[in-house]
């Protein structure tokens, strides 16, 4: 197990690098196809009516990727709603209001967070900014794991995920911001060179933001009765699993990249 999950950890490790200092194109492919693969695993969770599924999916990759024109934009989600709706009056017999509420919130909640990793990518800039949000995100998860191995004994949230520990949460905050530190100080110049306080700062609510996802995350598997969403990545479990933590991150970083 451990084994699998190092070597599927590496694979993914290296795509991902690949992926980013590609260009653009491929990680606007990328980011489509990993939303996609969210609401598809959210979908099967919550055992959402296949008439809801593909349609959200779609939209989210779609929406994610900046695939829609500026001025479409607006008229794609309008379409979306409508055929969702439209679906749920042809259907009415057998679907229901929840289906199209999930199919709503899975879409624009995966489409809307990860369509901030296109957006970081294609701004001023991006090709060094995208990858805090990677440091904020995995970063913090080896520091969060290692502190609450030696120093964890509060446990944060028992009730939705038994393993993590307040040292865990803190220690992953503080890697992260370090991490933030580091690696703003090799390319401070491409950046604009952030105050070092603030990139601290940055890095702590990116690390506490990160952490909130996987949480939310754990409910919904909690809700649904299930271990992962999937098992596209042996040891990791399903995209979601691994990306949880970056929906919440990529906002943060691109959110602070236009005050900056």
């Amino acid at each position: 197990m451990l084994k699998s999950r190092f070597i599927s950890g590496m694979v993914a490790t290296v795509l991902l690098i690949g992926v980013v200092l590609s260009g653009t194109v491929p990680l606007r492919i990328a980011v489509a196809l990993i939303s996609a693969l969210m609401v598809l695993e959210l979908c099967h969770a919550v055992n959402l009516h296949a008439a809801f599924v593909i349609p959200a999916a779609v939209f989210s990759a779609l929406f994610a990727s900046e695939a829609i024109f500026p001025w479409l934009r607006d008229a794609a989600v309008y379409f979306f709603l409508l055929l969702t709706l439209i679906t749920l009056l042809i259907g009415h017999k057998t679907l229901h209001i929840k289906d199209a509420a999930c199919s709503f919130l899975f879409a624009f909640f995966v489409g809307c967070f990860m369509g901030c990793i296109t957006k970081i990518r294609l701004d001023e800039g991006g090709a060094y900014w995208i990858w805090f949000v990677f440091i904020g995100a995995w970063v913090s998860d080896i520091f969060a794991y290692f502190s609450g191995l030696l120093f964890g004994k509060k446990k944060l949230i028992p009730s939705v995920s038994p393993k993590k520990t307040v040292a865990g949460a803190i220690g992953g905050a503080l890697g992260a911001a370090v991490g933030f530190l580091i690696f703003g100080f090799f390319v401070k110049d491409s950046i604009g060179s952030p105050n070092i306080f603030v990139l601290f700062f940055v890095g702590l609510i990116a690390s506490a933001s990160g952490q909130i996802g996987d949480l939310v995350a754990s409910v919904i598997k909690r809700e649904c009765g299930i271990k992962d969403y999937g098992k596209i990545m042996p040891g990791h479990g399903g995209a979601m699993d691994r990306f949880d933590s970056i929906l919440f991150v990529a906002p943060v970083i691109y959110l602070f990249m236009q005050i900056v």
